[in-house]
């Protein structure tokens, strides 16, 4: 497991047994969500997956709180699913917040309509390639980009994924270079390293605050 990664589930767990640790790390996400909820043009209705929860898993909160939509949230490692179960409680948030033990390499998302994937979920490019097989058209997918400097202490997409007409914006004192958004529109998977199918794949970017 990567250094930085694992750092931050062992900070997250410890975060999830105090109720002013997590209205903290709640803080540290306002901003980024705020931005991808508005990149993602998520809104009441949708079915939202995040992948990656973690045990505190504040991208959830903020999108249910700001938004209003039902969101499920993913997570391969049982310690975090169980935390996150309580922290989700211990807000009264059971009604719009679903945490569950799964792969986002195996989950169906043919149910979702909005699926965000966190920094540190790993491997992005599995990930996103089972996410596009068996996402409906028109979803969304929000994925997390670390600093190129940082990149090799994640297991995010490799450059070969990267838009050259993006729009981004330098951030200081972040692990994250962006948050990545791409729409599923008609056809099926096309899954090409040296450039999405035109017409399956649609790509822009917007920088958020932090990892």
């Amino acid at each position: 497991m990567k250094i930085i990664p694992t750092f931050t589930v062992g900070l997250e767990r410890l975060f999830s047994s105090f109720p002013l640790l997590i209205n903290i790390c709640s803080l540290y996400y306002k901003e980024i969500v705020k931005k991808e909820i508005k990149l993602g043009e998520i809104s009441s209705h949708e079915r939202v997956l995040c992948i990656g929860g973690g045990s505190v898993p504040c991208t959830a909160l903020e999108i249910a709180k700001r938004t209003g939509a039902k969101v499920q949230v993913v997570d391969i490692d049982p310690t975090a699913v169980e935390n996150a179960k309580k922290v989700v409680k211990r807000l009264g948030m059971e009604s719009q917040i679903d945490v569950k033990l799964a792969s986002g390499q195996q989950i169906d998302t043919s149910s979702f309509n909005v699926i965000h994937v966190a920094l540190q979920a790993q491997p992005h490019e599995e990930i996103l390639e089972n996410v596009w097989k068996k996402a409906p058209c028109g979803t969304r997918v929000l994925i997390r980009s670390p600093k190129d400097c940082l990149r090799k202490f994640y297991t995010a997409l490799s450059r070969d994924y990267s838009c050259i007409n993006c729009k981004s914006i330098e951030q200081k004192y972040c692990t994250m270079k962006e948050t990545l958004l791409f729409t599923k529109t008609e056809g099926g998977l096309d899954y090409e390293k040296d450039g999405y199918g035109a017409g399956s794949l649609s790509y822009s970017s917007v920088n958020s605050m932090v990892g």
